[in-house]
């Protein structure tokens, strides 16, 4: 038996998919602006509360993506695999794929600092310099965390900057 399932696409998603045809070139910005206030007078709901819907769940997610860095120290490589895996899904929001740029400059700048230290250590002068970036290594995903779930950003310091953040 066939049936027709209707999902109820919320608010925001709808707003969000018109902003992709917007930034695809699909639709005008007076079109989008057009099809935005049609939305928002059907459903009641102003458009500062779609803002911070969109708000709410993208700094959930840019969080996580930051904490996700732990991972590592549970699981071997899924510190380096999850941060990845929520990037890439979750990218299509630019608050999220900013974040995600700015993990991923840390993590490979942060390979690269450990791969130093450790040759360093063969001279003595790397073993301080490990203890110091174990203790970054903790605080800066903190950090990023802290910021994301307030809805800003931060770009990790001492990064090598292989994907552009802003």
């Amino acid at each position: 038996m066939a049936g027709c399932y209707h999902i109820r696409m919320s608010l925001a998603d709808e707003i969000r998919k018109l902003d992709l045809l917007r930034q695809d070139g699909a639709i005008t910005d007076e079109e989008f602006e057009r099809a935005k206030q049609r939305l928002l007078a059907r459903s009641n709901t102003s458009a500062l509360d779609v803002l911070e819907e969109y708000g709410k769940r993208d700094s959930f997610w840019a969080g996580l993506l930051h904490l996700s860095l732990f991972l590592g120290y549970l699981i071997p490589v899924a510190g380096l695999v999850a941060p990845i895996i929520i990037w890439q899904t979750k990218k299509e929001s630019p608050v999220i794929d900013r974040h995600g740029r700015a993990v991923m400059n840390w993590l490979i700048s942060h390979l690269i600092w450990l791969l130093v230290t450790v040759l360093l250590c063969f001279v003595v002068v790397g073993i301080p310099l490990y203890l110091i970036l174990g203790v970054i290594a903790i605080i800066f995903p903190i950090i990023g965390a802290v910021r994301a779930f307030d809805g800003k950003f931060w770009s990790y310091p001492l990064c090598i900057r292989f994907f552009k953040e802003g």
